[in-house]
C-alpha cells in the first residue's frame, strides 16, 4: 500500500491572510500620505488677498504698497 502525502494548507492560506493585510495597510499608509500631501499643496497655493485702501497717489506710497502686498 501506498501512502498518499496530506499537504497541510493551513500554513499556506495563513501566510497569504499575513501578506494580504499587509499590502493592505501599506495601500492605506501610502494614500494617507498622498492625502496629506495634497493637502498641504492646497494650503500653500492659496493665498491671502489684502485689500489696501489708500487716499494717496503718491509714487512711492504705491511702491511701498505693492511690495508689502506681494510679501
Amino acid at each position: 500500500m501506498q501512502k498518499k502525502e496530506i499537504k497541510n494548507v493551513g500554513p499556506i492560506i495563513g501566510t497569504l491572510v499575513v501578506i494580504i493585510v499587509l499590502v493592505i495597510a501599506a495601500l492605506y499608509v501610502f494614500a494617507s500620505h498622498i492625502n496629506r500631501q495634497a493637502n498641504l499643496n492646497a494650503n500653500q497655493s492659496s493665498s491671502t488677498i489684502t485689500i489696501y485702501s489708500n487716499s494717496t497717489d503718491d509714487i512711492q506710497t504705491l511702491k511701498n504698497d505693492l511690495n508689502n502686498a506681494i510679501k
